[in-house]
């Protein structure tokens, strides 16, 4: 193993105790400001990185190109076929899709939608991607309409934060958002497949439903969990 090799993965060997310090202080001020700039960056301590040695797009459609990375990390360890989702239409922040938790008074709008790579229907929240050039809020209301042909104020649109649905394998993030006051009035399109009617169903047993793990799409759980946060 060569000197620089030994010192790499030792973090710090060979290097002064205050210059270590320095370091160790730098780079974990470094990850705090990461981290408070993105919210959903863990402290990565001493988590390796990866390397991108080449990569080979293997099929796409209009919206995702399927690719087999060449990967390896510091110690070594190499995949040659990583599969890897990314979205043609890629923003800086990553976030490709939005996911909609629609308010009706004291009611939450669900959509039962079959989903073909499961073969079963999914109680599910209204969502959908990002067009090119377009802002996540004015897809989130877009969505909204597109889906359940309810209306919403921009003003009453409130950010849920955003999550990965698959970061093992896609170059992508949702943003989430709850709709208030919502209404009917808009021009709801219908040729998504296997997209079910909207039900309005009670803000309580939408929580019973979640606590019966009776919805299990990610994104729908986690943004229900998160206004059910707020919502007291």
């Amino acid at each position: 193993m060569s000197a620089i090799s030994a010192w790499w993965r030792s973090g710090s060997a060979g290097i002064p105790a205050a210059t270590s310090r320095r370091w160790r202080s730098t780079a974990s001020s470094a990850s705090w400001l990461k981290r408070r700039a993105d919210p959903t960056m863990a402290d990565d301590g001493e988590c390796p990185r990866v390397a991108l040695l080449t990569r080979r797009e293997v099929a796409s459609n209009r919206v995702w190109s399927i690719c087999l990375d060449h990967i390896r990390d510091r110690n070594g360890a190499e995949v040659p076929d990583y599969l890897t989702v990314i979205p043609k239409a890629e923003r800086a922040d990553m976030i490709t899709g939005v996911g909609i938790v629609p308010l009706i008074g004291d009611e939450v709008v669900l959509l039962a939608t079959y989903r073909h790579p499961v073969e079963r229907v999914m109680w599910e929240l209204p969502r959908g991607f990002v067009d090119a050039g377009e802002e996540p809020a004015a897809a989130a209301l877009r969505e909204l309409e597109e889906e359940t042909g309810l209306l919403c104020d921009p003003a009453s649109l409130v950010p849920l934060g955003r999550y990965f649905p698959e970061p093992s394998t896609i170059r992508g993030s949702g943003a989430l958002f709850l709709a208030r006051d919502c209404r009917p009035g808009g021009r709801m399109l219908a040729d998504e497949v296997g997209l079910g009617a909207a039900r309005r169903l009670a803000k309580a047993e939408v929580f019973a439903m979640l606590d019966r793990f009776e919805i299990a799409e990610s994104g729908t759980a986690i943004a229900l969990h998160r206004y059910r946060a707020i919502a007291g």
